[in-house]
């Protein structure tokens, strides 16, 4: 018979004494187990362990937002399982959140793999309005990463939300989003990073920078006279905008650009429509990072006739199908926008082929990225496990300094028993992932990428152009 511990003896001693006046016996939730760390209860007992406020050991409360039905493959119950948490829309991001899913699934179907680890994923989300959104991405943060113990976060999905979360997670967790894309999140954790003190925040979409330059140049190549920037406060649309007014300037455009910062569609926003609508821009750029809001702004822009002549220029949120129905209203072509590249090639097929076979249905948008940043998340694990003496934040990130050269290969299942051989020599590895190559710079820790120039024709996005 196996040895027990003290809280196996007091439930064996207790439980015959219960069932003489019940009719059963329920296991209590905390023990005599003394603590005074969280990650002490997690070694004893597994995820979903915490170190309670007497100094015992007990099952961590449920938490609506990372609810226990969200576990993939399941709850582990087995300490050397990593627990990987994915933040992101439970209703928008659902394709998102189902290529982390794959992922996982990858590492597990592994019969060898190169570390003697499991994977599990939590998949929390931060729901409601966009006020809500905020302060529920920071609670379940703080539930995944402190109270469940989960090493790396895949989201959030927005620039504002993965700022708040980083503010509160800080070195608690490696952050990998696959479609944050704010210029100031490139210096949020540091403006000097190395493979010795890497950065906690990274993503495998590449910032806005690149955006807000195509963006400048399109406006100028149109020989526009007046432009009207109608940009979301926050960090994505302030960042986004000063990035398009910057590059026109250094571009010699010489007329007048009306900047808009709104709050709310609804409100300011709703205000502002018929000021541009008898304004003089002859083209209006719209940057948000929710396409919510650009549905509104053209449902409050449609039949005005100012808006009837004037063109209108998206940033990447406009390239969603909830937007076809209303662009209907306006004319062909006069809607035009950028967004991301779509992934291409042999390494994306191969994912699109998993994606299809497991899900039933075709990847779309961030989709490439967020499988991409769950299999980073798990190259970090193996390089901390490997070569920093066990598993950390700060080792997970000096791994993915180690994949931007060295040994060709792909983000793939085959390739991680592979890359684990060479993470055990110390070699670092060059990776293609599905969303295309994710070459980091060392310092900036960002990835680059093309922007692909769309127009809204016959009631269906167009590809103009790549660039």
């Amino acid at each position: 018979m196996p040895s027990m511990r003290p809280y196996d003896l007091l439930l064996w001693t207790l439980c015959p004494l219960a069932l003489s006046f019940t009719t059963s016996c329920s296991v209590a939730t905390k023990f005599q187990d003394p603590c005074a760390t969280n990650a002490e209860c997690r070694e004893a007992f597994g995820v979903g362990w915490l170190c309670g406020d007497g100094g015992l050991c007990e099952e961590v409360a449920a938490e609506p937002l990372c609810p226990n039905s969200a576990y993939f493959p399941k709850r582990p119950d087995d300490k050397d399982t990593v627990l990987i948490a994915s933040l992101l829309d439970s209703e928008g991001d659902v394709d998102m959140v189902d290529a982390a899913v794959l992922a996982i699934q990858q590492t597990l179907d592994e019969t060898a793999p190169p570390i003697p680890r499991s994977f599990a994923l939590i998949r929390c989300t931060y729901g409601g309005d966009e006020n809500a959104q905020v302060d529920n991405a920071r609670k379940a943060a703080r539930y995944a990463i402190d109270d469940l113990g989960a090493v790396a976060i895949i989201g959030p999905g927005t620039s504002r939300l993965a700022e708040v979360v980083y503010q509160e997670v800080g070195d608690r967790a490696l952050i990998i989003s696959p479609s944050a894309t704010s210029d100031s999140l490139t210096i949020i954790d540091g403006t000097e990073k190395s493979a010795a003190e890497p950065g906690l925040f990274w993503r495998t979409v590449a910032s806005d920078d690149y955006q807000g330059a195509v963006i400048a140049e399109l406006l100028d190549d149109a020989a526009r006279g007046h432009v009207a920037i109608v940009h979301k406060k926050g960090s994505y649309g302030e960042g986004l905008a000063l990035r398009v007014t910057t590059t026109l300037q250094q571009r010699g455009f010489a007329g007048p650009v009306d900047l808009w910062p709104f709050s709310s569609v609804s409100g300011d926003l709703a205000e502002f429509i018929p000021m541009i609508d008898a304004s003089a821009a002859e083209e209006v750029v719209f940057i948000t990072d929710s396409t919510d809001d650009v549905v509104g702004f053209l449902n409050g822009a449609s039949g005005k006739a100012g808006f009837a002549t004037k063109a209108i220029l998206l940033s990447d949120t406009g390239y969603n199908d909830a937007v076809l129905p209303v662009a209907a209203n306006f004319n062909d072509d006069q809607i035009r926008g950028v967004r991301p590249s779509p992934s291409e090639g042999p390494v994306y097929e191969s994912y699109r082929f998993a994606y299809k076979a497991r899900f039933n249905r075709d990847p779309t948008a961030y989709t490439p990225e967020t499988y991409d940043a769950t299999w980073l998340a798990i190259y970090g694990v193996t390089w901390s496990t490997l070569q920093e003496g066990g598993l950390s934040p700060v080792g997970m990130a000096k791994g993915l300094h180690q994949i931007s050269s060295g040994e060709p290969l792909n983000v793939a299942p085959l390739s991680w028993k592979t890359i684990g051989q060479l993470f055990t020599e110390g070699k670092s590895v060059d990776v293609v992932g599905a969303s295309g190559e994710l070459n980091y710079d060392d310092v900036t820790e960002e990835t680059q990428g093309r922007i692909e120039v769309w127009r809204i024709t016959g009631g269906a996005f167009m590809r103009v152009e790549v660039k």
